[in-house]
């Protein structure tokens, strides 16, 4: 009679475990790598939250540096400099419209600050983007989703669903938008790359990217200043006022007329030989 009445309470207790993992799937509250926090937006099968941090099977989870402080005018400038590129293509596409990166980068900014070291903020958005596949002449509401913490000083972005066609038959409820994560890979037919005069990052895995903190410094060429005037130094005397040295006038070479004419006055003054003053008169017209 015991023994039934275990095996009649280990039954129940299976069909309440079975219930509670329905329950979060069902409910949405179980994504790829950790559960549901707390949600900060959540619209159209789009969401950004505050989830458990994820990491390998088997490894220790490296702690977050969270509350972390990341302005969303810095994210803005990340999700800013990023395009999506088929391979061996040389056309390429915004990762995010212009609504996607103000949305984004206010809500995740949020959430790096509220998010404990142990918590990730993962997305998903939804845009209307060109099909890169059809020269970009037909465009389709795409997902793009990804996992967003901070350490060591680096902001890291792991993408799971890059551009990816929105099938609106789907029960989101049973194929959640799963973000990245640290344990695999998510395969992808986009390539992640840099705009021209955008951010660069460092590639940790092709899903894997990872930016500075604060922003790059920007260059600034220095402008030529106009070189100081000479300054003339004081000349003091014990007692008297500084009085300040005028630089000398040069002086202004006269004519060779006028320098005739003044040795002339000097010979007939008898200040000048007779000599001295045909040499001297010789050596001003050799200046002619």
């Amino acid at each position: 009679m015991e023994l039934c009445g275990k095996q009649y309470r280990n039954k129940i207790f299976c069909w309440l475990m079975l219930l509670t993992v329905a329950t979060g799937v069902l409910t949405g509250c179980v994504h790829m790598g950790g559960k549901v926090v707390r949600s900060l937006w959540n619209e159209r099968d789009q969401y950004l939250e505050i989830v458990k941090q994820d990491h390998p099977e088997g490894s220790m989870p490296v702690a977050n540096s969270h509350p972390a402080n990341v302005s969303a005018e810095r994210l803005s400038s990340i999700f800013s400099s990023l395009e999506l590129r088929m391979p061996n293509k040389n056309q390429s596409t915004p990762l995010l419209n212009p609504t996607g990166i103000r949305i984004l980068s206010e809500k995740i900014s949020q959430g790096l600050a509220e998010a404990a070291p142990d918590e990730d903020v993962t997305f998903a958005y939804i845009g209307n983007y060109p099909i890169l596949a059809m020269m970009a002449i037909l465009k389709e509401d795409q997902v793009t989703t990804g996992r967003v913490f901070v350490q060591d000083g680096k902001i890291n972005i792991i993408f799971g669903k890059l551009h990816e066609k929105v099938n609106e038959k789907e029960d989101r409820r049973l194929n959640p938008y799963l973000p990245g994560s640290r344990e695999m890979v998510m395969p992808q037919e986009l390539m992640l790359v840099e705009k021209p005069g955008g951010e660069s990052f460092t590639r940790k895995r092709p899903d894997w990217l990872v930016f500075n903190l604060t922003p790059p410094a920007v260059l600034v060429t220095p402008t030529e200043e106009p070189a100081p005037e000479e300054q003339v130094p004081a000349v003091t005397t014990p007692g008297t006022p500084a009085v300040r040295r005028a630089t000398p006038a040069q002086p202004v070479k006269k004519s060779v007329e006028e320098r005739l004419t003044i040795l002339k006055g000097l010979k007939d003054k008898g200040l000048i030989t007779e000599e001295e003053y045909k040499a001297k008169r010789q050596e001003i017209l050799n200046d002619l």
